[in-house]
């Protein structure tokens, strides 16, 4: 697997990632699965490939919402770096896939010591900031379905493909409704030609229907996105 397909790993020194790589392992990561739950003890870091990770908040009574996203663009378990060894969320596998990883301590161990490291892991926190605060924004001021069109966006972002496979139900967990709304949601959707579902495989037909749904947020998560991309690509 190409150091270049997770775009941390790629960007973090060449000498850096040397020491990494005897410690790197490659998994196999199944829609729902979760990697930590809210709390729990960071043992390891995730630099997903292929696969797509939620990141989720949830209430005490089981609601949740998701903060953010993380693709072939970023690392999930970055609380780690930040003084704390427990996750300050929920991460579940959004969309199955492949993702490197390695234990906590050894990249800790590294973003400490290095400051080639701290300034790539900086980068990407902005980053999740700009998420979590957007999705705050977006849950409390537009409709499911616009929602739903800028989750599907930022999905298929993140994807080689516009395929995804996930059920409803899993939708409804990340963007915080019933299964039942995600149903009629995805059913007006699929009525338009925006996008074809049928037993948790779902594709996008028409990216353009969808950005024309899609509330605000989307093209302002675009741009920081586009924002990270350059960042990362600088030495």
């Amino acid at each position: 697997m190409a150091r270049n397909e997770n775009l941390i790993l790629a960007a973090i020194p060449e000498r850096d990632y040397r020491q990494l790589v005897p410690q790197l392992e490659i998994v196999a990561l199944r829609p729902g699965e979760t990697l930590y739950a809210e709390a729990a003890p960071i043992g390891l870091l995730y630099f997903p490939v292929g696969s797509i990770i939620s990141l989720l908040s949830a209430s005490a009574a089981g609601d949740t919402a998701e903060i953010a996203l993380v693709g072939n663009e970023g690392m999930v378990g970055v609380s780690a770096l930040l003084g704390g060894n427990r996750a300050i969320t929920q991460s579940v596998v959004h969309s199955a896939g492949k993702s490197r990883r390695v234990g906590a301590g050894a990249f800790v161990e590294l973003f400490e010591r290095s400051p080639g490291v701290r300034k790539v892991i900086m980068r990407y926190l902005r980053s999740v900031l700009v998420q979590a605060a957007q999705s705050a924004f977006c849950h409390r001021h537009h409709s499911l379905e616009q929602r739903l069109c800028r989750w599907l966006l930022q999905s298929v972002d993140r994807m080689p493909s516009h395929e995804l496979y996930m059920t409803q139900e899993l939708m409804g967990v990340m963007l915080g409704v019933r299964r039942e709304a995600v149903t009629l949601a995805a059913a007006r959707l699929q009525a338009s030609g925006a996008l074809r579902y049928s037993r948790g495989h779902l594709t996008v037909l028409r990216r353009d229907t969808l950005e024309k749904r899609a509330c605000e947020c989307y093209a302002a998560l675009k741009v920081e996105s586009e924002r990270l991309l350059r960042d990362l690509s600088e030495p």
